[in-house]
């Protein structure tokens, strides 16, 4: 028996799939696999995060804007 066969090893090379070669859950592999793709950088590339951000920052600020502009308010004199 060879060396090679003892420890499992099955002569496909760099392409075996059971190598484990480290894929995105062991943290190694390409860096141009999907899955390595920081997630920070996944939200900020995302249209829709964008989108619903902009409609929460501007709800967020236009009606505190409001609110302190009612409550900020003289008292109107009755006639």
């Amino acid at each position: 028996m060879s060396e090679s066969a003892e420890y499992g090893e099955t002569g496909g090379g760099a392409l075996d799939v059971g190598a484990g070669g480290g894929g995105p859950a062991t943290g190694g592999g390409d860096p141009g696999v999907p899955g390595d793709v920081p997630f920070g950088q996944r939200l900020y590339d995302n249209v829709f995060f964008w989108l619903v951000a902009g409609f929460v920052v501007m709800a967020i600020v236009y009606t505190g804007w409001g609110l302190v502009e009612i409550l900020t308010l003289p008292q109107a004199p009755l006639p």
